[in-house]
């Protein structure tokens, strides 16, 4: 059996400490990774392959080597009993799991990593090379949330790619405007990477009032869709702000301390948007550029 968690290194010590007769086997890493992913064997080679989402995670291989059982490793006890029992079916627990994960989304999600790891090596231009040669060979991977995500950190932070960048974005905008958490997503690189260019800020503040205009018009009340809504009201908060609207502004941030109070909202949710709005305020309090009529920042 074997179980990836999040921080290897307490798991170990935990286990050392324990009176469980286990073997614990910590997994190969690179001594020191160049985009510090941790990316080790069985991390390519079991859990990415798996489509499991992310840690922690459980897998039971057999002794022909094959993985006989993937999943949370709090439900792995009773499978574990099955298997010994000889009452477990591998073939239906595949085809089950492939309802949930279809191969071309692990094969995507195999594809992003590896670019997310070059980008965090640092050759920005070779990485924007790469997705342009991925985007081309696998078509799919432009209807990706994460793989978009990633192509516009690239864009945004290659030496000439903005006008690239504003354009991705844009369409990304437009492809998953549906979901709103994506779009805030989307919204903040921009706001956080190109600070000076004035027409991406106007853009973005076009793209995100016309999402709160659709949000207003279709919130629920489940506790997901109030939380897209705080997170697109403060990163609406954020460019207002940056673009010296105040009160556009400030009204946003109201908005986003109304909808933290709302019932069941986690407390950790909460803390985040007395923290962002506090620190929205306090820019404001240290003045802002104002967008001119003209496109300029006055």
């Amino acid at each position: 059996m074997a179980v990836m968690v999040r921080d290897i290194e307490a798991t170990a010590e935990a286990a050392g400490t324990s009176s469980a007769k286990a073997l614990l086997a910590l997994e190969e890493r690179p001594a020191m990774p160049a985009s510090g992913l941790s990316r080790g064997w069985v991390t390519r080679h079991w859990l990415e392959p798996s489509g499991y989402p992310g840690v922690p995670a459980g897998f039971i291989v057999d002794r022909r080597g094959v993985i006989v059982w993937m999943g949370d490793p709090a439900e792995m006890k009773p499978a574990f009993y099955s298997i010994l029992k000889g009452e477990w079916d591998v073939g239906a627990a595949r085809e089950a799991w492939r309802l949930k994960r279809s191969d071309e989304e692990i094969q995507n999600r195999g594809i992003v990593l590896d670019l997310t790891e070059m980008f965090f090596e640092g050759d920005i231009d070779a990485t924007n090379r790469a997705i342009a040669d991925a985007e081309e060979q696998w078509p799919a991977l432009g209807l990706d949330k994460e793989f978009n995500m990633l192509k516009l950190d690239a864009l945004t932070m290659g030496s000439v790619h903005h006008e690239a960048a504003l354009a991705h974005y844009c369409r990304c905008a437009d492809l998953f405007q549906s979901d709103p958490h994506v779009q805030a997503r989307l919204a903040t690189r921009i706001l956080s990477r190109m600070l000076l260019d004035n027409r991406a800020l106007q853009i973005v503040i076009e793209r995100l009032t016309v999402l709160e205009d659709h949000i207003n018009g279709t919130l629920g009340g489940s506790q997901r869709d109030v939380i897209n809504g705080l997170a697109v009201s403060l990163t609406l908060a954020d460019a207002l702000t940056r673009a010296g609207l105040s009160e556009e502004a400030t009204k946003q941030m109201d908005k986003a301390g109304l909808l933290s109070e709302a019932a069941g909202i986690p407390e950790h949710i909460r803390l985040w948007t007395a923290s962002e709005i506090e620190r929205l305020r306090g820019r404001l309090g240290n003045g802002a550029r104002i967008i001119d009529t003209n496109g300029g920042m006055g």
